[in-house]
């Protein structure tokens, strides 16, 4: 399977509107989290290729790709991938399962290639 990268081509492989939900009832400091969080969720339902995590089952592994600020003149606003991350056994909600990874090898790739909303998502 060929993993999308961009909102539009996750809805097209779902069959799926590009019209993002309206966000403008909630605070302006949320909206960008919001508009991220619905479309990196759309962009792991197709790349977790009909994987879906079960939070209440501990023995699933569940990945999420790891960020680090820093402060680096050569990295565009501080914000790069450190590596993926494997949770077993505990829930964070700072991350939330619905945008878990089925591996670390799709959690690094999504952290790489879908920086800009992880970005938006954690700001």
């Amino acid at each position: 399977m060929e993993l999308v990268k961009s909102f539009e081509a996750a809805c097209e492989r779902l069959n799926r509107s590009t019209d993002l939900p309206d966000v403008s009832m909630w605070p302006e400091r949320l909206q960008k989290h919001l508009t991220a969080l619905y479309k990196l969720d759309a962009i792991l339902e197709v790349n977790n290729d009909g994987w879906v995590p079960d939070i209440s089952d501990t023995d699933q592994g569940k990945y999420f790709p790891w960020f680090d600020i820093i402060n680096d003149e050569d990295v565009a606003g501080g914000f790069r991938l450190s590596s993926s991350d494997y949770e077993f056994g505990r829930s964070y909600t700072r991350l939330g399962s619905s945008l878990a990874c089925r591996s670390g090898e799709l959690a690094r790739w999504m952290g790489k290639n879908c920086a800009e909303l992880y970005k938006e998502l954690h700001s």
